[in-house]
């Protein structure tokens, strides 16, 4: 990518986008808009190094079953969850037990089967002979979906953060998997905000504890404040720009544009310094980040972005900054807004 080109770039994120409406000028259209003027007219077309991946995608190329189920919450949300009903070495099981797995913040069910066969963990459990479900939550790319709102124009449908998912989601979730399977019992697996969910569901929720054979909490974001990511400690400088560029609707939403314009820019010296910048910002650093490279590190996190609301971000902020695991804080949120 020319200098030029990248300083026209990032000139038009920083300048124009923040005063821009949702509905004029929302998220994915800028970020199509953006790859039309570096590649052209088709930006495909130029560029084949990252290729779409789903969820559906890798499991049925490794020759596992596939099942895709939709689920409507109390509060109006459509969500679609997979499931691998068995392992591809066994045709028949006899009644497994199942498990649901909850992906954290920005990710979706890909989060689980992405990496190699034999550490994917969706894979691993499928073939310790689990029925394994796979949840997304809602407004990731699986769930933009509601019964009365439209999410790239209505506002209301981003009112929520992680706390409508576990009072909302998860008990629709967990319903649908025991009628399904006609189980008694179901084992629940959070990892990061997944594990936030799942703990608010077993505190808001205390006549499903009988239900759940037993619940595995992986990284919970639930006590934050010894968290080193500096975004979480300045909601009125990098943090606020950001929600601003999201214009209080969605953080970070999937596009197949994005991986490309990320590995693009993130390619040269300047763009890796750049790139190292925003995610040392946002997430601080990480020695993992340094081993594997920060282009491919940057790259392959991008490939995984599913989105959010921008409350959820703002209600882990106030937990990082309240050094308490709370519900959401009106009065604070209404003062950012």
């Amino acid at each position: 990518m020319g200098d030029q080109k990248r300083w026209l770039t990032i000139a038009i994120m920083v300048i124009i986008l923040p005063r821009a409406s949702a509905d004029v000028f929302p998220f994915n259209m800028t970020i199509g808009l953006l790859l039309r003027f570096l590649y052209g007219d088709d930006p495909t077309e130029n560029y084949t190094a990252t290729k779409y991946v789903s969820t559906e995608g890798i499991i049925r190329r490794l020759g596992y079953p596939f099942e895709q189920h939709e689920i409507v919450t109390d509060d109006g949300y459509i969500l679609n969850i997979q499931r691998i009903p068995h392992s591809r070495k066994s045709k028949t099981s006899p009644k497994p037990t199942p498990v649901i797995f909850f992906p954290g913040l920005l990710a979706d069910s890909l989060y689980f089967v992405f990496n190699e066969e034999i550490n994917a963990p969706g894979f691993v459990l499928s073939n310790a002979g689990y029925d394994v479900w796979l949840h997304n939550n809602r407004g990731t790319r699986h769930c933009r979906r509601h019964k009365n709102f439209v999410p790239d124009t209505d506002k209301q449908f981003w009112n929520y953060s992680f706390h409508e998912m576990g009072v909302y989601d998860i008990p629709a979730t967990v319903d649908h998997v025991l009628s399904v399977t006609e189980s008694k019992q179901v084992y629940l697996i959070g990892h990061s905000m997944g594990g936030t969910t799942v703990s608010i569901f077993l505190a808001e929720n205390p006549s499903y504890q009988s239900k759940i054979k037993g619940a595995f909490l992986l990284a919970p974001g639930i006590k934050l404040q010894r968290s080193k990511a500096p975004m979480g400690r300045n909601e009125y400088g990098f943090t606020k720009i950001l929600l601003r560029l999201c214009m209080e609707m969605e953080v970070a939403p999937y596009t197949e544009y994005l991986p490309m314009l990320v590995s693009q820019f993130c390619s040269d010296k300047i763009g890796t310094a750049i790139c190292a910048a925003i995610t040392r910002k946002a997430v601080g650093y990480n020695v993992y980040q340094r081993k594997v490279g920060l282009p491919s590190f940057f790259g392959k996190g991008v490939k995984m972005l599913a989105g959010s609301s921008v409350k959820t971000l703002r209600h882990f902020i106030q937990m990082i900054n309240k050094h308490n695991f709370t519900k959401y804080d009106y009065e604070i949120g209404r003062a950012h807004v």
